[in-house]
């Protein structure tokens, strides 16, 4: 097996970058009406304010949830979402 080459960082030849106006959710999509993904995008969502007696947790990076002293597996998809528990 060959080492990486030291310039592996690099573009290999005849490959070149996208303008900056077409990277990273600028580049317009068709079933956006050619709008940027970017555009559509407002931040990231407040937490929900739960009704009184639904308690209020975070999804840690495991995609679990602690409560009542015990931690409970619900998805890894959840990760850092908010989620509440009603009795």
């Amino acid at each position: 097996m060959n080492p990486p080459r030291a310039d592996a960082r690099r573009p290999a030849a005849g490959v070149r970058r996208l303008p900056p106006r077409l990277q990273r959710g600028a580049r317009p999509h068709e079933a956006l009406g050619q709008c940027p993904p970017a555009s559509r995008y407002a931040g990231k969502v407040a937490s929900p304010e739960y009704p009184a007696g639904v308690a209020g947790r975070r999804v840690r990076s495991n995609g679990e949830i602690k409560g009542a002293g015990e931690r409970v597996f619900l998805s890894e998809a959840l990760v850092g979402e908010p989620v509440g528990l009603a009795p």
